[in-house]
């Protein structure tokens, strides 16, 4: 990091900045407060990307328009007394967010990483609704993971790195064009199915250990529903067996058998409705420990 990463506001008002994540747009750093010593958290354009250095009037319109987006989601979140553009550079303040994959990397194993699963999967579901219709970006599956899923200690979620949603989104309209297809109504079910193994490493299931069994979808079938079944029954059993049944549907190989995004919505409601099966269990409680082991389950549900 150097001075240029922030605006002269940001660089007068925080000290202590820890690097949280970054992609094509913007830089997300965890920092505290030199008025109150509380940490919040900083973001900015990534000025050192190809990306905004190729195309930075296109950069900072996505990274406003995400700024413009997360307010109206989560008002009161963004200090916009430190929202400042200066030589070129944009950032501002807000209150403390960080993405799932630093929590899951950054948690002492005696501790837990917790996470709501359901909320997790209404609140991007309501994302991804909202790029389709409203920023006609129909192709996002490949921003659909814990770097870019970021948790509000209010307990919210927010799917961030629009840019790379675009850039695939221009070129799957492009091979459409090329392929003289007719544009019919988004679908949408390949992002569906990318939140559904993203809800299972929420969880503690490894991201290699899900590229396994991804790789068993075309070559084992049979293997592939085991696995997937045997994995959200482990992983998701303190949830009510409709939150099962939805992200077992969301894992189906077949796109026609996965839930629509107004379903997955409906599981911000049936949090509320339905008990926990262990009275007093912690929403989402992982243990890092549970990482372990992983990789002989799969070996063992393809053999």
């Amino acid at each position: 990091m150097n001075k240029s990463t922030f605006t002269p506001k940001i660089q007068s008002s925080y000290t202590d900045f820890t690097f949280v994540s970054e992609n094509s747009c913007y830089v997300v750093y965890k920092a505290l407060s030199k008025a109150d010593n509380k940490e919040y958290t900083i973001t900015a354009l990534n000025i050192n990307s190809e990306f905004v250095k190729n195309k930075p009037d296109t950069a900072a319109t996505l990274l406003i328009q995400e700024l413009i987006h997360f307010s109206s989601v989560h008002p009161n979140s963004v200090l916009l007394d430190t929202f400042e553009i200066a030589n070129g550079q944009i950032a501002w303040a807000s209150l403390p967010f960080t993405s799932l994959k630093f929590e899951l990397h950054n948690t002492k194993l005696d501790t837990h990483f917790e996470v709501n699963i359901p909320k997790m999967l209404a609140d991007v579901a309501s994302e991804l609704e909202f790029l389709s219709q409203k920023m006609k970006i129909t192709n996002s599956s490949a921003i659909i993971g814990l770097e870019n899923i970021y948790q509000y200690k209010s307990d919210g979620f927010h799917l961030g790195n629009w840019a790379e949603a675009v850039q695939n989104n221009k070129e799957t309209e492009n091979q459409s064009k090329s392929k003289a297809e007719p544009q019919n109504k988004p679908d949408l079910s390949n992002e569906i199915n990318a939140l559904g193994f993203a809800a299972l490493e929420a969880c503690g299931v490894s991201s290699s250990v899900i590229e396994q069994i991804k790789a068993l979808r075309e070559s084992d079938q049979n293997s592939y529903v085991k696995s997937t079944e045997h994995l959200v029954s482990e992983k998701l059993n303190h949830y009510p067996e409709s939150v099962r049944i939805m992200i077992s549907r969301m894992l189906s190989s077949d796109p026609k058998l996965r839930p629509t995004i107004k379903e997955i919505q409906s599981l911000k409601k049936a949090e509320h409705d339905e008990e926990r099966k262990e009275t007093g269990a912690t929403v989402g409680r992982v243990s890092l420990q549970s990482l372990i082991g992983n990789f002989s389950f799969v070996a063992q549900g393809s053999s």
